[in-house]
């Protein structure tokens, strides 16, 4: 028994267990702001938004309620009902896997959508973009999916080092996906400045815009890059846990978020209008408009 005892306190996934302690921390700080924003956009726009954008919030926060129970009970399984059973750290509960496939979903959700809405804002003309964005998005989901069924076919992390590229797969589709939502949504709101007319209220909302779209993607992208740094350079640890388990939270508010700063935008907006159609004598429309309601067509 004591050389059992000294095998397993060589085992570098057992002192690393506080860091997934940590991720669920911040996993519950950010899914407050989830309830928050939640709160916040229903009492803003109910009555004011197609019936989908409401389906789509409503997914989302049952989703990622979902996701904070799991990480909740993942933490009670390995932290409290087996506490001093080090043993218990080598196996992988219900909790964990589905807490993978629920992140999984999660984030294939949000990154559909703001591929649909950058074909939207291109008016229509973008094609590959957006479609790279859902391959890699499906890609994502696949390696979540394949994760889950290796961890619960194995039944046990002593196989999570065999299983890295999975997780490196999920990251690394996430990043790419990202990446291009970010610069793809700039890409088309530089765009459709420099062919508006120019004036310091419209040029401050737009880069009003265009900063949100940048912090919101930097966030998704660096929790991806540092736990993909993470998963490689220390193998066989919940190291990465520490920003992979807030990382849905984070997509989730990137959408919440947008929806509850549409009207504050809409206040300083000007009356600028950009012909969004290939005909230059085809009707015109309010460029701003179209962009902060992007959510409700």
């Amino acid at each position: 028994m004591a050389t059992l005892a000294f095998d397993i306190s060589q085992l570098p996934i057992a002192p690393t267990a506080g860091a997934g302690l940590i991720g669920s921390y911040l996993a519950a700080m950010m899914y407050g702001l989830t309830i928050l924003q939640t709160y916040q956009y229903f009492s803003r726009y109910w009555g004011a938004d197609r019936t989908h954008v409401y389906v789509l919030v409503i997914v989302l926060t049952v989703l990622d309620t979902f996701s904070m129970a799991c990480n909740i009970h993942m933490m009670w399984h390995f932290l409290i009902a087996n506490y001093c059973n080090p043993l218990s750290l080598l196996f992988a509960d219900w909790s964990t896997l589905v807490s993978i496939l629920a992140n999984g979903v999660i984030g294939i959700i949000v990154q559909v959508f703001y591929a649909y809405r950058l074909w939207m804002l291109s008016d229509r003309k973008e094609y590959i973009t957006p479609i790279v964005i859902v391959i890699l998005g499906i890609g994502a989901l696949v390696s979540c999916n394949v994760h889950m069924a290796q961890l619960y076919k194995h039944g046990t992390f002593l196989q999570v080092a065999k299983l890295a590229y999975l997780p490196t797969m999920y990251f690394s589709f996430s990043i790419g996906a990202d990446a291009l939502i970010t610069f793809g949504i700039t890409f088309w709101l530089m765009r459709h400045r420099n062919r508006g007319m120019r004036s310091s209220t419209n040029d401050d909302t737009i880069r009003k815009l265009i900063t949100y779209t940048i912090n919101a993607g930097a966030i998704t992208t660096l929790c991806c890059v540092i736990s993909l740094i993470l998963c490689r350079t220390i193998p066989n640890s919940f190291y990465d846990l520490m920003f992979a388990l807030p990382l849905s939270k984070c997509y989730v508010n990137s959408i919440l978020g947008f929806l509850n700063a549409r009207e504050e935008l809409r206040k300083n907006r000007g009356l600028v209008t950009v012909n969004l159609t290939t005909s230059t004598t085809s009707k015109t429309t309010s460029y701003y408009g179209t962009q902060l309601d992007m959510f409700k067509s």
